[in-house]
């Protein structure tokens, strides 16, 4: 659960970086909330490339990279390399299936605030059916070990506990669920020139996207 919780955060961070590079005269602030999000969560780099000049390799590296940190994340709990990589293919797939769409922006003071209509995941984290699940899964284990007489190592139970979490993650990620509309704003400040999102704005943004926020004060 703490890696899961890890992922959430670290993610938030990442998009955080991804909109920190945009600067110039010509700033429209709700098709780069837009872009920022769709290369961040979509893997859509076309918009952003447009707006911040960056190359695609620039703009995938940073979610590259809280990809690769979370699977050394995961793999310090010592789990196989393959159950490893099907985490960090799960959670680029449950980014993708992100729902989020820019309503329009308006200039403040200090910058501009953009509005951004969510429809939130609902399914995936949620703390108190993912340890019911796997409470269920751990009595048949038991049953089955009680049954063999034979003691598994901690590792064998490290790497079924792994495994048994993937699968009720998958299930849910695979059948996903969205809850009504919302809508958040997210505060665009100007600062010597360039712009960036309001962190406590943009984390809100993407902790209703995941549907983390109950699962991420568990």
């Amino acid at each position: 659960m703490r890696k899961l919780k890890w992922f959430v955060l670290a993610l938030c961070a990442a998009v955080m970086t991804l909109m920190m590079t945009a600067c110039g005269e010509k700033f429209d602030p709700a098709a780069y909330v837009q872009a920022s999000l769709d290369a961040a969560l979509h893997g859509e780099f076309a918009s952003y490339m447009e707006l911040t000049g960056a190359t695609e390799e620039e703009a995938e590296e940073e979610f590259g990279d809280i990809l690769k940190e979370f699977n050394e994340e995961i793999g310090e709990i010592g789990l196989s390399d393959s159950v490893n990589e099907q985490y960090e293919q799960l959670m680029t797939d449950l980014c993708r299936k992100t729902k989020y769409q820019v309503k329009g922006s308006r200039e403040v003071e200090g910058g501009y605030e953009v509005d951004v209509e969510i429809e939130p995941i609902t399914n995936v984290f949620d703390a108190e059916a993912l340890e019911q699940g796997l409470t269920d899964e751990v009595d048949d284990y038991l049953s089955e070990v009680m049954a063999s007489g034979e003691i598994p190592s901690e590792e064998e139970i490290t790497q079924w506990a792994g495994e048994k979490m993937y699968a009720l993650l998958a299930e849910k990620v695979d059948n996903i669920e969205y809850g009504d509309p919302k809508t958040v704003t997210i505060k665009i400040e100007k600062t010597d020139g360039s712009y960036a999102p309001d962190d406590n704005d943009l984390e809100e943004a993407l902790v209703l996207m995941l549907g983390a926020d109950a699962f991420l004060e568990s």
